[in-house]
């Protein structure tokens, strides 16, 4: 069993260049990756997400990548951005009557008119990078299943207090329907009315079978029984939710049906513990 949070960090140098990786994980319903990098990643951004995918499977992921070298790289200069800006500049110098010399080294300066180029730089890493960026995936990965088994005790404990509520429950139901009945009876024998006795079990009967929470009881017992089972493959978060939009379902129908304030009593202490179960299992990869 695995956390959806977790943290990995790696970093190596190599040939001049130091790469350094920090992974961020969160749960979500599928498998959300966001890259982030001090440069262009190009082709290696789609390795990069297959590779998250593979070892982490589920979640939204964050990945960010710093990338340091010793060698200089080559600078571009967008030359149309750079005269957007001369001629914007060039306008208002003429408007307030300015000396636009010197007005060059500042425009070089402003935002999207220059940039190192680190396509060769990025040609030359991406081994590097995917090395650097497997390692921290991985010990995120390491991170939540800490994580997971710290859960699997919690899912534990709200499971033998589920177990412990629901035999209460058990206690009660087989002598409900009587005390059901003989309420009944006693209260027609209050009115000091002819009745006809036959009618009288046959709407008992109805009434009986109409109350019955057997079945309830049965699947809910079978539910709960799948959960534990299911807490043991490899990545149970969606059973685990199903299972527990299940045992609530059977618990309320139950509740409703039994007429019974003790019985009532008691399955809202299983909904609190179902309902602390499925908020943690919704971290669950």
């Amino acid at each position: 069993m695995k956390s959806m949070t977790g943290f990995g960090h790696a970093s190596l140098a190599e040939g001049g260049k130091s790469v350094k990786c920090d992974v961020r994980t969160l749960n979500g319903k599928g498998m959300d990756v966001y890259l982030h990098s001090n440069i262009f990643l190009g082709e290696q951004d789609l390795v990069l997400r297959k590779k998250a995918e593979e070892i982490l499977q589920r979640g939204r992921v964050d990945i960010y990548i710093t990338l340091h070298s010793d060698e200089e790289l080559p600078v571009v200069i967008h030359t149309s951005v750079l005269k957007k800006y001369y001629s914007e500049i060039q306008k208002a110098a003429a408007d307030i009557n300015a000396d636009m010399s010197g007005v060059l080294s500042t425009l070089i300066r402003m935002e999207g008119v220059s940039e190192k180029n680190s396509e060769s730089l990025l040609l030359n890493s991406g081994n590097l990078i995917e090395k650097v960026v497997t390692a921290a995936l991985h010990n995120a990965d390491t991170f939540r299943r800490r994580e997971g088994e710290k859960l699997k005790s919690f899912f534990l404990e709200r499971i033998k207090w589920i177990e412990n509520y629901f035999s209460e429950i058990r206690v009660l139901e087989p002598g409900r329907l009587e005390i059901q009945k003989e309420k009944i009876r006693k209260q027609l024998l209050e009115l000091s009315a002819e009745f006809d006795m036959n009618r009288l079990e046959q709407e008992l009967i109805y009434y009986a079978e109409k109350m019955d929470i057997r079945e309830e009881l049965d699947r809910f017992g079978m539910h709960l029984e799948h959960l534990k089972e299911c807490m043991n493959e490899e990545n149970p978060g969606k059973k685990m939710v199903f299972f527990c939009q299940e045992l609530h379902r059977e618990i309320n129908t139950l509740s409703n049906k039994a007429a019974h304030a003790g019985i009532q009593k008691w399955a809202v202490s299983v909904k609190e513990e179902i309902e602390k179960f499925r908020e943690q299992a919704m971290n669950v990869v």
